[in-house]
């Protein structure tokens, strides 16, 4: 029965993100569609915790640090797509020393107009649950782009308007071609931002008959600075293959992997994510595995960003066939950039796990670098 309801579960988070994406649009009533779309983001960061509850383990409050890398790369196309996902954490508490390791990739290729043919490999690792790998294939439907371009393009707007640069709101097919320019793969910045002001001039609806030094300004700024990178777009994957732990026992399973995702940008600051996937035996479908990330950016003025995440992770028999655990994790940060793309982080998260007698609670300030 569990396992009808976590499928529903899934496909009701396919079918919620293809209304939304109907409702949202991608930014805007324009329809931004690059032939490629490519994303790498190479992130380091430094947390200083302070844990209460059942995560602080056997002391009531405990105070622990941590250093987390994540690396993300993204490339898509109509004919063919990749992408791989990995983050590593090392954590130091008054016990012990702690370590993980997670990472995905995939290949795919278009069959057919609605369907793609997919590979994919994952891997689990830590210092206490040792290594778990997986390999599969199978096939899926949608693709994500990179929209960050149009997001640019309509801030740089906004930007204008609110000075005075701006006489009107732009079309629909001038920000589209704005935004091809900001995405074009070849010229520089300097480069992008000549001819995004002549492409602007030959619009008439400049204030003067340049851009003058208040919208230059505006527009370097939005174009240089770390901007968060915008994704939309939702796929679905089905795939079977094999996983194995190993372990001081090793075993291998045939495993079905059933995946959704879905991203939305409702305006050129935010970014709306979800992630859902269930694993299961084949041969012992009793035992399972799910997890589903809903995350939620917004750039605020001043160079703030804040960002609210909900994880919910379900176990039941995969890691400990005589075990059922479910898992809730609420956590928020806000941002700002103190120097380039260096930036300094308070966040906060609260837990509960089945079989916990109250929340865990912690509250940290970490360091954040983007390399690129």
């Amino acid at each position: 029965m569990k396992t009808v309801v976590i499928c529903v579960l899934v496909v009701g988070a396919w079918l919620v993100s293809v209304q939304a994406q109907a409702q949202l649009g991608i930014l805007s009533v324009c329809d931004y569609d690059p032939p490629e779309s490519r994303i790498r983001d190479l992130t380091l960061q430094g947390w200083f915790n302070w844990s209460d509850g059942a995560s602080a383990g056997a002391e009531d409050r405990t105070l622990s640090a941590r250093l987390v890398v994540d690396y993300e790369q993204l490339f898509s196309s109509a004919a063919q797509g990749r992408d791989v996902d990995g983050h590593a954490q090392l954590r130091r508490t008054d016990e012990a020393w702690t370590a993980e390791l997670n990472a995905s990739g995939s290949v795919r290729s278009t069959l057919t107009d609605a369907l793609f043919a997919v590979g994919a490999l994952g891997l689990d690792a830590s210092l206490d649950g040792g290594i778990e790998m997986d390999a599969t294939g199978g096939v899926g439907t949608g693709r994500f782009r990179d929209a960050t371009p149009l997001a640019q393009a309509i801030a740089i707007q906004n930007a204008l308007l609110d000075i005075g640069q701006l006489l009107a709101p732009l079309g629909c097919d001038v920000l589209i071609e704005l935004a091809q320019i900001l995405g074009e793969v070849g010229p520089t910045e300097d480069e992008k931002m000549i001819h995004f002001a002549e492409r602007l001039l030959a619009t008439e609806l400049l204030a003067e008959e340049q851009l003058g030094v208040r919208g230059l300004l505006a527009m370097e700024e939005i174009l240089r600075s770390p901007y968060q990178t915008r994704l939309s777009g939702r796929d679905a994957q089905v795939r079977v293959g094999v996983s194995a732990r190993l372990s001081t026992e090793p075993s291998f399973m045939a495993t079905g992997i059933a995946a959704v995702r879905f991203a939305a940008v409702p305006d050129p600051v935010s970014q709306v994510a979800l992630a859902a996937q269930a694993k299961l035996r084949l041969f012992r479908p009793s035992e399972l595995g799910a997890d589903a990330d809903l995350t939620y950016t917004r750039s605020l003025p001043g160079r703030w960003t804040a960002r609210g995440n909900y994880h919910l992770s379900i176990d039941r028999g995969w890691t400990n066939r005589d075990v059922m655990a479910i898992s809730h994790l609420l956590s928020g940060s806000l941002t700002t950039q103190v120097l380039g793309a260096i930036g300094l982080s308070l966040a906060a998260e609260a837990g509960y796990d089945s079989g916990d007698e109250e929340l865990s609670v912690s509250v940290s300030v970490h360091l954040e670098a983007s390399l690129f």
